[in-house]
């Protein structure tokens, strides 16, 4: 409820960052609800905000929370996909910290698909 209502009000406000936030903790609960259709869907609005405010960080951050999600959802080509735009996101910004689990999120995709030369 509390989300929903700080949603509300970056939107009146037009708080293109709290909203893009607000969206990703929607995109965290509604997957714990195992709501996960929901759930992408307020992930990838947060992703084109964060994309129109040119957050690389926040962009980062949403590859990395989808890739998780497309591997509980059994979609290993998705996961993939977005752990390696998190990876190399992370490692432009220079954040070793985030890049170092998105490198264990992808080590996790490769061994789920099987790939263990590549895990």
């Amino acid at each position: 409820r509390a989300v929903k209502i700080a949603l509300a009000l970056c939107n009146q406000s037009d708080f293109r960052r709290g909203q893009a936030a607000m969206l990703l903790t929607t995109f965290k609960i509604l997957l714990a609800r195992d709501k996960p259709e929901r759930a992408m869907q307020a992930a990838e609005e947060a992703l084109k905000i964060f994309k129109e405010l040119g957050d690389r960080q926040g962009e980062a951050q949403v590859d990395l929370l989808t890739a998780s999600a497309h591997l509980q959802r059994e979609e290993p080509k998705r996961a993939l996909q977005a752990a390696q735009r998190a990876v190399a996101l992370f490692r432009e910004l220079g954040d070793k910290p985030h890049e170092r689990a998105a490198l264990r999120s992808l080590t996790a995709i490769h061994s789920n698909r099987g790939d263990h030369e590549l895990a």
